[in-house]
């Protein structure tokens, strides 16, 4: 079983559904496992690959 891949991933819930996350009912819990719409995600890379590679760079200088 240490093999088994873990298959968890994380829900994103809307502000205004906690209280049904939390407190409603097992049916009202499980209308809310549905794929976030695009808008919830603000992803964008932290650093830009040149930004990357600097700081690799100043790391193995460090060594």
């Amino acid at each position: 079983m240490g093999d088994a891949q873990d298959k968890r991933s994380v829900i994103p819930i809307e502000m205004d559904d906690v209280d049904y996350w939390l407190s409603g009912s097992a049916e009202e819990a499980s209308s809310l496992l549905r794929l976030a719409l695009e808008h919830i995600f603000d992803a964008a890379p932290l650093l830009t690959t040149s930004q990357v590679r600097a700081c690799v760079v100043i790391q193995q200088s460090l060594w």
